[in-house]
């Protein structure tokens, strides 16, 4: 090393515009970082540089080219400093010649040498003393003799990125021995910094506008409970030359940026493939459109989400012009303080995060650095990163050849197999872009084999089945209810029986007429069911499954509509209670009662109905589902996968209107295994099920995850399978079923009950529904149809033998659902299901509607049909929605309340709470009508006009805490329950009063600030804590607040 330089003091390059010491405001950008994380404990806001350099170095220049730079720059010197609630800024003075900032640190010998860069990343991330002023940090590390490593640490609080180019470029320069002009001042910068008084209502709508957006973004932790991380991961990878190459020219031909095409694809691979809404990405603006910020160091670049929709846009430029509006867009609102952003949005992520789950940035590849001849210098890739945001997606353009995406994300909330889907998925989607539409690849048709679509010929039947067990297992038992047991023999018989007497009295269909169901089973779950069931299967014929339970009304317009030419029902008083038309309409025979008669069992065509079953529909009344022959032997080829044996014991516990009815029966009887049948009365109380299940030795069930929820796990020693369906299965319940095999199903009644199916112990937080089964075809596509890459959310769509023949006497509704296939053989179609997804390591993860469909108490229920009903009844607007109370997700309503009909806003009171639950049950099943209802002066509003979904079941929650449960009502407003749900969480308990004090309930007077702290997060209105203590009740504040413009 050598040194021949000589430099001159810092002090006399001092300003001479620094003045005394004074107090400085922080500016914005500097609240918003010390407002996001405690970056001053813990070296989140860290800004590590490193600098390599190769070749003969002088220490001494270095050293005094670094004094040089902090005299030189005012943001180096800044020290924080508290002043009450408040925190300011102030710049100290130079430091003598000498003074020390860099020190010098062998590493050259072992074992220094071996643990280099573990030294350098413990380095970067050790947290500066900014009250200390310590905002700076320099070590040159010595590798060898000509091997030098310069670490600066920095902060947030007194850099950017801009500052730090301006810094490497300037220390570069002088170590060379080059005099710089003065730098502008960051004094005067942030003494004339002030926000706009107008910023608060600008500040609210981006606030609303994010949460808005957190409903599109379809990616959520694995781990939502850890706490983030101080160190993010990092993963990356480079795109091919030629898919460079092609960016490059739509680049051009499209006048687009790199940033605007990467943001472009960053929002589809985000939103949650609906086509509706938007999603939000932040991305850092450097705020430096003056001359005399240019070479200014100091925190100038302030982060700004930017929304862009992601509709059903058939065209890349289309696209592209979208993005660039949307960044146009958020450069307007650039001025907009990020931190203040952060408080008008209450943030999903987590403690430290900001509102915006994702950062996006493209940045250039470092070049050489010169001045530091005759030594080589380049910047290395930091050891550290800080977790500053849950995901940061970097695009590093070298040239038009190279592009590196890099993905920092947190390691403790998201697993590698998600990050690396994510990467995955973004490149498909980059490929994609750049690739014409008749050169893309053809769909991933995610299946185990490709279903034969032909459509020609006759197939077995599940009679068929059965019949080949009564001829060489007749003695084996098929099914048990209560103390009855009928071997397969005896169903065979008594099916054959009653067949004849169909075929007898009701005759054979016409073959011109339309497609319909030929026999409506009014039966309960039991040996009747099966046996009629059984019946209409010997003859080639479809049925109609209706639990006798149902509303007599809806089940009247499933008979009318399904079009059944005779009806089975358990007797002639069920008939008469029912009030059943004059269908011809008789009783099934009974096993014990069945005479041996000879009928063959037909071989129906592939594609004839075999049963019509009904779901809940938009208009208010359900529609049946026409599902064919050749989807339920599908469906029951699939079955040999799930491992069921002659010797296993079924449970047959669902409403034979729902189809897992169907799942249950071929689970049992392709082994050759016997159903047990559980009675009405046990499904409904856990321990009851629980109890039968134990007594009647069940070792295969399949349950929603409400139930299986409700038994207690001692009762489930001799289960060893249990399927879950018909609910989104939560991890904590899987978790809790130990000691058996626990399968998670998804299928809708389109696609012959199941489509996916898999272990449910696999995955994260979310437990994925699967694989699809053999015979099922299953892809994730986009609003426009188009297949998406793994990893990336959209629409789950179905296709096979499976698929429904669409929905009886609903012409358009089957055009909307049953689309054509292009990737499919001629005529074929496939099923959009209006469920979201994507595929991830252990399958395809659901993630939800993308309309108002649910699935509660395993049932499909369309919330429409709810609304309507609960609307008739009560004579004014109600909106249904699910929420969750005790953590059970259930129904309820909101209804606006009717100032001026008094006597209608009584319907929904206390004293007429049986009349109106009497009155909804004339409209809906039971199991459709809501858990409780509350009354509200207005429906909360979205930005976007529509009804605030979130809000409702904020709403919603709220009221199941007042305890609003049970079919209680509660009249109150949305103030009342803001200002009830924060007091509980202060508070620690249940609110359940209007009038009760805030002292009265446990509060006293040194928490009533903290009271209107959490008042403003949640009204965003300041209360004068004089009117806190002059209406200390709920009603009292809410009515303060109200007051309040």
């Amino acid at each position: 090393m050598h040194d021949s330089s000589s430099a001159a003091d810092p002090a006399e390059v001092t300003q001479a515009h620094l003045g005394p010491d004074e107090l400085l405001p922080l500016t914005a950008v500097q609240r918003a970082i010390l407002g996001q994380e405690d970056s001053a404990e813990v070296g989140v806001g860290n800004i590590p540089i490193e600098l390599e350099l190769r070749g003969a170095m002088s220490v001494p220049r270095l050293r005094t080219a670094l004094d040089r730079l902090v005299a030189r720059h005012e943001a180096l010197r800044l020290r924080l400093v508290d002043r009450g609630r408040d925190t300011f800024q102030t710049i100290k003075p130079p430091e003598p010649a000498g003074a020390g900032l860099l020190d010098v640190i062998d590493v050259s010998a072992p074992p220094a040498a071996s643990t280099l860069e573990a030294t350098l990343a413990r380095e970067s991330k050790r947290p500066l003393n900014l009250y200390a002023g310590e905002v700076l940090r320099a070590r040159l590390f010595v590798v060898a003799p000509e091997h030098h490593i310069l670490l600066l640490v920095g902060h947030h609080v007194s850099l950017d990125g801009w500052s730090i180019d301006l810094l490497v470029d300037e220390l570069a320069r002088v170590y060379a021995g080059q005099d710089p002009a003065p730098a502008p001042s960051w004094r005067d910068h942030a003494g004339n910094t002030s926000e706009k008084a107008d910023h608060e209502r600008a500040v609210a709508a981006v606030g609303q506008r994010l949460l808005d957006s957190h409903r599109s973004f379809n990616l959520e932790p694995d781990h939502p409970e850890a706490a983030p991380a101080e160190e993010a991961a990092v993963l990356g990878e480079v795109l091919p030359p030629d898919i460079c190459r092609r960016l490059h020219d739509l680049e051009r031909r499209t006048g687009s940026s790199q940033f605007v095409v990467h943001l472009a694809v960053l929002a589809e691979l985000l939103g949650d493939g609906s086509g509706d809404g938007e999603v939000a990405i932040a991305t850092p603006v450097v705020q430096r459109a003056h001359l005399d910020s240019q070479d200014l160091v100091g925190p100038l670049t302030e982060t700004v989400p930017v929304f862009l929709a992601v509709p059903a846009i058939p065209d890349v430029d289309s696209r592209l012009f979208a993005a660039r509006l949307a960044v146009a867009d958020a450069l307007e609102r650039a001025d907009l303080p990020f931190q203040a952003i952060n408080r008008a949005c209450t943030a999903p992520t987590g403690s430290r995060y900001p509102a915006v789950p994702i950062s996006l940035a493209v940045v250039g590849t470092p070049e050489p650095i010169e001045g530091f001849a005759p030594a080589r210098c380049v910047l290395r890739e930091p050891n550290y990163r800080a977790s500053r945001f849950e995901f940061t997606l970097l695009v590093e353009a070298a040239d038009t050849d190279r592009i590196r995406i890099t993905l920092q994300y947190d390691p403790n909330r998201f697993d590698r197999s998600t990050a690396d889907s994510l990467v995955a998925g973004y490149v498909a989607l980059v490929r994609r872009l750049v690739t014409p539409a008749d050169r893309a690849r053809p769909a991933d048709r995610s299946s185990s084999a490709e279903p034969d679509l032909d459509l020609g010929g006759q197939i077995s039947t599940l009679a068929h089945l059965v019949s080949g067990l009564a001829s060489t297992a007749g003695d084996r038992q098929a099914a048990i209810e209560g103390e009855r047991q009928v071997t397969y023999r005896e169903l065979m018989d008594a099916a054959v029986s009653t067949a004849s007497h169909l075929a007898e009295r009701v005759g054979p269909p016409h073959h011109d007429a339309p497609a319909t169901a030929d026999i409506a089973l009014v039966l309960p779950r039991s040996i009747g069911f099966l046996v009629g069931l059984l019946a209409t299967q010997i003859l080639g014929w479809s049925f109609v499954p209706i639990d006798p339970n149902l509303p007599t009304r809806r089940i009247q317009h499933m008979l009318a509509d399904s079009g059944a030419r005779g009806v089975l029902v358990r007797d002639e008083a069920e008939r008469a209670r029912l009030g059943l038309p004059g269908t011809v309409c008789f009783p099934v025979t009974s096993p014990g009662e069945a005479r041996r008669t000879a009928l063959p069992v037909t071989s129906p065509s592939a594609l004839s109905p075999a049963y019509v079953l009904y779901t809940s529909g938009s208009t208010g009344k359900p529609k049946g589902v026409l599902v064919p022959h050749r989807a339920l032997d599908a469906l029951r080829q699939e079955m040999a996968a799930l491992d069921v044996h002659a010797d296993d014991r079924v449970l047959m516990a669902a409403s034979p209107s729902f189809d897992a009815v169907i799942w249950e029966v071929l689970l049992a009887f392709t082994s050759g295994a016997a159903l047990a049948i559980a009675p009405p009365s046990t499904v409904a109380q856990g321990e009851d099920l629980g109890r039968f299940i134990k007594t009647h030795g069940v070792t295969v069930a399949t349950m929603t995850p409400t139930v299986a929820g409700a038994v207690p796990p001692s009762d489930l020693t001799r289960l060893r399978l249990l399927v879950c369906a018909g609910e989104v299965l939560p991890r904590r319940l899987v978790q809790r079923l130990t000691g058996l095999r626990v399968l998670n199903a998804y299928g809708p009644t389109e696609a012959a009950v199941c489509a996916t199916i898999g272990d449910a112990r696999l995955g994260g937080r979310r437990v994925p529904i699967g694989h699809p089964l053999s015979r099922t075809t299953v892809t994730i596509r986009d609003a426009r149809g188009r297949p998406v890459p793994a990893g990336t959310a959209g629409e789950i769509v179905i296709s096979g033998p499976k698929l429904a023949l669409g929905y009886l006497n609903r012409p358009a509704e089957t055009e909307r659902a049953f689309v054509a296939d292009p990737e499919g053989a001629p005529g074929s179609t496939m099923l959009r299901t209006g469920d979201m997804g994507r595929y991830g390591p252990s399958g395809v993860e659901y993630l939800g509607r993308g309309d108002r469909q649910v699935k509660i108490r395993g049932q499909r229920l369309e919330l429409e049909e709810v609304d309507l009903a609960v609307a008739a009844v009560a004579g004014r607007p109600a909106v249904a929605e699910l929420t969750e109370v005790d953590g059970q997700v259930v129904l309820a309503a909101v209804v606006l309340s009717a100032q001026e009909d008094p006597e209608g806003a009584r319907m929904i009171d206390n004293t007429v709470t049986a009349e109106f639950h009497r009155r909804l049950v004339e409209r809906l099943p039971e199991w459709a009508i809501p858990s409780f209802f509350v009354s509200v002066e207005s429906m909360p509003i979205g930005s976007s006009g529509k009804i605030d979904r979130a809000g409702l079941r904020e709403l919603l929650a709220a009221a199941a805490r007042l305890g609003s449960q049970g079919g209680a009502a509660v009249k109150w407003t949305t103030v009342e329950a803001a200002v009830a749900r924060s007091w509980e969480a202060l508070l620690g308990k249940k609110v359940d009063s209007r009038e009760r004090t805030f002292f009265e309930l446990g509060g006293h007077s040194m928490l009533v600030a903290k009271a209107i702290r959490e008042i403003r997060e949640l009204t965003r209105k300041d209360l004068p804590v004089t009117e806190f203590f002059a209406h200390p009740t709920v009603a009292g504040i809410a009515a303060a607040l109200e007051r309040l413009t």
